[in-house]
């Protein structure tokens, strides 16, 4: 799946949290097959999106050890949300980290995840 093209992302300033804004591409060809009748931004989508942005937060490339929770809570239509914030929270340990993050898009929340990456040489 070619995920080139379908958001952009900003660093948001918060003293809270890693916040950054994500916009959607309505129109990427992934909304054609994810679902034709009705397009659902994919939940690996999602993961990806925690990755890339956890990567560009410490500058340092990741890969996923361990997801304790994945909770889709709220489903993102592109028609209907163009734009939504994630947050996430990490704390290095030994070889991992323990990150755990959400994304909401104003008070919804559509997303939550609990768990580990670790990161590449």
């Amino acid at each position: 799946m070619n995920l080139s093209g379908l958001y952009q992302y900003e660093g948001l300033q918060t003293e809270e949290a890693i916040q950054y804004s994500i916009d959607i591409d309505p129109a990427h060809k992934i909304f054609n097959g994810h679902f034709p009748e009705q397009s659902v931004f994919p939940g690996v989508a999602m993961l990806h999106v925690l990755k890339t942005v956890l990567s560009e937060h410490s500058g340092k490339r990741c890969i996923l050890t361990k997801a304790r929770q994945i909770k889709f809570v709220g489903v993102i239509l592109p028609d209907e949300i163009q734009n939504f914030t994630i947050e996430l929270k990490y704390t290095e340990e030994e070889e991992s980290l323990k990150v755990s993050s959400k994304a909401f898009a104003g008070e919804q929340i559509l997303f939550k995840f609990s768990g580990s990456y670790k990161w590449l040489q």
